[in-house]
């Protein structure tokens, strides 16, 4: 769908994790950051997409494996409205 991303993984990782990093913001960048989810671990902070525009972005891709995630993410998140 034209979106362009760099996608960053560690192949030695126990479980397989990937990290996209858009090059042309789907959501204009000031709303998703005030959507944002922090995520951390230890002494690191990440600032995330919300669980709402990570599935807009993923609606937005189409390809069957992110509107399987969308599914996925819908059930174990009923409330992802206001997330």
């Amino acid at each position: 769908k034209h979106m362009r991303v760099f996608s960053l993984y560690h192949p030695k990782t126990v479980y397989f994790w990937q990290l996209d990093v858009f090059v042309r913001h789907p959501i204009p960048f000031e709303r998703a950051y005030k959507r944002r989810f922090i995520a951390s671990s230890q002494t690191i902070r990440v600032p995330l997409l919300s669980l709402r525009d990570l599935m807009r972005t993923k609606r937005m891709a189409g390809r069957p494996h992110d509107l399987d995630d969308i599914s996925d993410l819908q059930r174990l998140y009923p409330d992802w409205r206001t997330r």
